[in-house]
């Protein structure tokens, strides 16, 4: 560093850069005599910089999450390294520009955001998304270091969580519609990360963002996307904040179940209160229903024979070419993804016990739509009906009887493909979600009829017919039933579902987003 010092003029940078972040006065002249100024000194660094291209672009300096609000929340930033030093993000974006000078990602993303500070753009669910990557010592950090850019959330003092964090019928702990206020964030690091991710969670449903403002009353077609939207939404996210947690949600339930008993752990998990019940509305897609099944994930990694004998099988139910090559792609792809698959990757894929899951088909403006539309004023109503519909399902414990007792490769209509859960079965339906990989399998309680409430099986791994990242997009995802939400697609794929917060967390552990 003494070397880069001596070797340039940043000895003299000193007296001008405080001359320079001096406010300037109103003064045409003061401002013209600044900026010239500013020019003169940026030529006088540029022809000393020995630094090339490596100039702040190597360290890991940007990849700090603490970082992000050191440069989003300034008045204004100088980028100083050695002897080069660039007035403001536009300059350093033109040399990047200008004269090939290389941006770090986390560099770029920071000065973008900073470009956006005022927006709307400036959500904590977009913050989340952004600097997911971004890395500190505590992850808890990785929110908590985010809450004082996002323009839709307020920071609340951890003393508020002594007296009223542990309340269970508080406003603390039941999520209403709170108009056009902001929603409060508790700051506490005694918290456990559990209820740090139902937090981020729920504050989907308190966000002011994600209910409809007043000016659009009257566009029942606007009304409709935003409802669908935030329904969308909702299981990516939960994956990406315990993403962005480094599994320490998961982690930390593990150690939980192993010293607690059933009915502790389920007083433990029960999460905060949405519209009045423990339970978290989402909105998914029918990918396809089982057709076969085939051998377990151990047997299928373990001998080339089931390989072989399982990709024979699929001629039972596909016989045109082209959709056998669409298999042979995906699986050649998904094949070679799970041969590598760790114990916990394996372990993910798992029935599921608890009464308290409920899927149906719906289209258009379903009780989902109106449960978080904010006009809506019997939303605890809604969610008695849909208590109601859970009542009628047959006891979780029937589902179990299927046959197999361990995790197995199955194949389904729409060339669905994939690992089924402990207990599937042949008719069972295969869910998954926007824009990531996570997906479960459902019992239809009356195969018969397509608009029949569902039961949860488990948790599935399924493998994806074309690169969620690319220029194509999803395979499902490009219908009308999933873009739309509520179109009048003949298919009917939309799924609603409602779940607790415990199988939430399961289903959304460690998925790809």
């Amino acid at each position: 560093m003494r070397d880069v010092y001596n070797l340039g003029n940043s000895k003299e940078l000193a007296s001008w850069f405080a001359e320079h972040i001096t406010t300037p006065s109103a003064n045409s002249r003061n401002i013209i005599e600044s900026r010239a100024s500013e020019k003169e000194a940026l030529e006088r660094i540029a022809a000393v910089n020995q630094l090339g291209d490596t100039m702040v672009m190597k360290t890991s300096y940007w990849q700090r999450v603490w970082v992000v609000q050191e440069v989003c929340l300034a008045q204004k930033v100088f980028f100083v390294y050695g002897p080069t030093l660039f007035i403001d993000e536009d300059a350093v974006l033109y040399a990047h520009q200008m004269s090939g000078i290389k941006l770090a990602s986390g560099m770029n993303n920071m000065l973008k955001a900073r470009q956006r500070r005022f927006s709307e753009v400036m959500r904590l669910e977009t913050l989340i998304e952004e600097f997911a990557a971004q890395m500190c010592t505590d992850p808890q950090d990785k929110i908590y270091g985010l809450i004082g850019l996002a323009n839709d959330i307020n920071a609340v003092d951890n003393s508020r969580n002594a007296t009223e964090g542990d309340e269970d019928e508080g406003d603390m702990a039941t999520m209403q519609y709170s108009g056009s206020e902001d929603v409060d964030f508790i700051i506490d690091y005694r918290r456990s990360f559990y209820d740090i991710w139902c937090d981020v969670v729920q504050y989907l449903f308190r966000c002011p963002y994600y209910f409809v403002p007043a000016h659009l009353e009257e566009d029942e077609g606007e009304l409709a996307r935003l409802r669908h939207e935030r329904l969308t939404n909702l299981i990516r996210f939960a994956g990406l904040v315990q993403n962005t947690l480094q599994d320490g949600v998961e982690r930390e339930l593990a150690q939980l179940a192993a010293s607690s008993s059933a009915s502790e752990l389920g007083a433990q998990l029960r999460g905060p209160k949405l519209f009045g019940h423990h339970l978290v509305p989402a909105r998914g897609y029918l990918a396809g229903e089982i057709l076969d099944l085939g051998p377990s994930y151990a047997a299928f990694i373990g001998s080339f024979r089931h390989q072989t004998a399982w990709r024979t099988k699929w001629r039972k139910h596909y016989r045109k070419e082209h959709e056998l090559g669409q298999l042979r792609e995906m699986e050649d792809r998904y094949a070679a993804k799970i041969l590598n698959y760790s114990e916990a990757d394996v372990a993910r894929v798992a029935s599921i016990q608890g009464d308290s899951f409920v899927a149906f088909r719906t289209v258009d403006n379903g009780p989902l739509d109106d449960l978080t539309a904010a006009r809506t004023t019997n939303k605890q109503k809604i969610m008695q009906d849909v208590l109601k519909t859970l009542s009628t399902l047959p006891s979780k414990s029937l589902t179990q009887n299927a046959p197999g007792g361990e995790a197995r490769r199955f194949l389904g209509t729409d060339r669905c493909m994939g690992v089924a859960p402990p207990g599937a079965a042949i008719g069972d339906w295969v869910i998954r979600f926007f824009d990531c990989d996570a997906a479960v399998v459902v019992r239809p309680n009356d195969a018969s009829d397509p608009n029949t409430p569902c039961m949860l099986v488990g948790r599935a791994d399924v493998a994806d017919i074309l690169d969620r990242k690319g220029p194509h997009g999803y395979d499902k995802l490009g219908s009308l039933a999933l873009q739309r939400g509520y179109s009048d697609d003949p298919d009917h794929k939309r799924f609603d579902l409602v779940m607790d917060w415990h199988t939430l967390q399961r289903i959304t552990a460690s998925i790809t987003t």
